[in-house]
């Protein structure tokens, strides 16, 4: 899973507060929460001051990019990362065509 931060909100919630309330709605639709496998992605405007961001969770790791339903975010909401790997995997399948030709 992962959890998407924008520096939007006008009343500040508390990330620990917002997990919680993730893991409980996932209790209540009788699934689980893999905390193993939860990663938080900040996104937010360059000249926003460190003192507006939300604190940070010791439980999940944070990272600069992340890959949600086949689609791969950065931190900077550019997609470069993603046409990237779509270009790989397309040349991949390419050659393996062209190999099976052969």
């Amino acid at each position: 899973m992962m959890m998407l931060h924008f520096c939007v909100l006008k009343i500040p919630v508390h990330p620990l507060i917002e997990m919680a309330h993730v893991i409980a709605w996932a209790r209540e639709n009788k699934m689980s929460v893999n905390l193993l496998k939860t990663v938080e992605l900040v996104s937010r405007r360059p000249n926003i001051s460190n003192d507006l961001l939300p604190s940070v969770m010791t439980n999940v790791r944070g990272v600069e990019a992340a890959k949600l339903l086949a689609v791969h975010l950065t931190q900077n909401l550019t997609y470069a990362q993603h046409i990237d790997a779509v270009v790989t995997v397309c040349n991949q399948r390419l050659c393996a065509r062209r190999c099976a030709r052969l």
